[in-house]
């Protein structure tokens, strides 16, 4: 059975508190989607329904911006263990390495990396595998926004040199409110966030290496639980998303990304009873399913780092058995029902659905 890519479930309550801030009320919203009011750092919640939660708040908020908005308000109480560990690190390069390190505890539906080189210092994020989800994007932008506020705080005041996001910038006017004095730039390459090398060294202003101390064997443990919940294949996928969007899609890379190597991550997945050929479908299929409707064929087939659309099709022909226009058609079609009963009177809606059960009834 294929995991089902969770994340913490804290970014909730920096929601709910930015939207009472725009005087909405989301209270409504997280108990039609069954999420916990007050969750804490160990609460784990699917991506999916993290995304049905954004793009729910997004309709009744009505501001492109919002995600950054609601990252730009400093955490309190939602402060995570992992948050107050690294915050609790000497440097910020110590910090870093120590988000990386931890990261699983965030979220297994994308990977991030922290690096340095002799002029800059890269926090890269992974593109997650459904990111043409609104939701899904809202909640990159949160991440990313969050972690470069957290970090100006953390130091005193250092702020990035830039900062990129890989998906398509929202259909909003203006510039975005970003906290940190530094241009946004959308439709990037890859979605990181990048500071001039010495930010690595930089001490930060809350250390407390006792405390770190302390904390470590917690979370020492909340890793070892997480990893156990997530197979080799499962990892896979979560690398996979990024070298797909980058064109270089192959098993040594892919192994690379995981730190092992090439023959021990086949003889991994042979004793999962399955191959990385079988898993590139499956990734593709998938952004292929999710993309297709929304975005161009001919795109999506490049996207998948297919030569032409001819290949694409015969691809996907295998994995759906239909065409990518034929796919396209009815996504649409599902898509103007499913527009034409949000348009009706909810007393014809309910007609409609009495009269489907008494024709089951018979």
């Amino acid at each position: 059975m294929v995991h089902a890519p969770t994340m913490t479930a804290t970014v909730i309550p920096h929601v709910l508190r930015a939207a009472r801030r725009a005087g909405i009320d989301l209270a409504p919203v997280v108990a039609r989607l069954r999420l916990p009011a007050s969750p804490t750092f160990e609460d784990r919640v699917p991506l999916s329904l993290i995304a049905d939660f954004w793009e729910a708040s997004m309709r009744l908020i009505r501001d492109p911006w919002f995600p950054i908005r609601a990252a730009a308000i400093p955490e309190h109480e939602e402060l995570s263990l992992l948050g107050m560990y690294c915050q609790a690190q000497a440097t910020l390069g110590d910090a870093l390495r120590m988000m990386a390190r931890y990261w699983l505890l965030v979220t297994d539906a994308y990977l991030m990396s922290a690096s340095t080189g002799r002029e800059q210092v890269v926090i890269a994020f992974d593109t997650p595998a459904s990111i043409e989800r609104l939701g899904v994007q809202c909640q990159v932008e949160f991440v990313v926004c969050d972690m470069v506020g957290g970090i100006e705080r953390a130091t005193g005041g250092i702020r990035p040199l830039d900062v990129a996001i890989a998906h398509r910038r929202p259909e909003a006017g203006g510039a975005p409110p970003w906290p940190a004095g530094t241009e946004l730039r959308f439709a990037a390459r890859r979605t990181e966030i990048v500071y001039a090398r010495p930010a690595w060294e930089r001490r930060l202003q809350g250390a407390k290496p006792e405390l770190a101390r302390a904390l470590q064997p917690k979370l020492d443990m909340m890793l070892s639980e997480a990893e156990g919940r997530i197979t080799t294949p499962d990892r896979v996928r979560m690398a996979l998303p990024e070298l797909l969007r980058a064109g270089r899609p192959n098993g040594p890379r892919v192994a690379r990304r995981l730190s092992t190597s090439w023959r021990t991550l086949q003889r991994q997945l042979a004793a999962a009873g399955t191959t990385f050929r079988a898993l590139l479908d499956e990734t593709r299929f998938r952004f292929a399913s999710e993309s297709l409707g929304q975005t161009p064929i001919k795109v999506v087939a490049q996207r998948l780092g297919y030569s032409d659309e001819r290949a694409f099709d015969r691809a996907f022909r295998r994995w759906a058995g239909t065409s990518p226009m034929n796919f396209c058609r009815t996504v649409h079609h599902k898509s103007r029902v499913r527009g034409a009963r949000q348009r009706l009177p909810s007393a014809v809606v309910r007609r409609q659905a009495h009269a489907g059960s008494a024709r089951l009834a018979r």
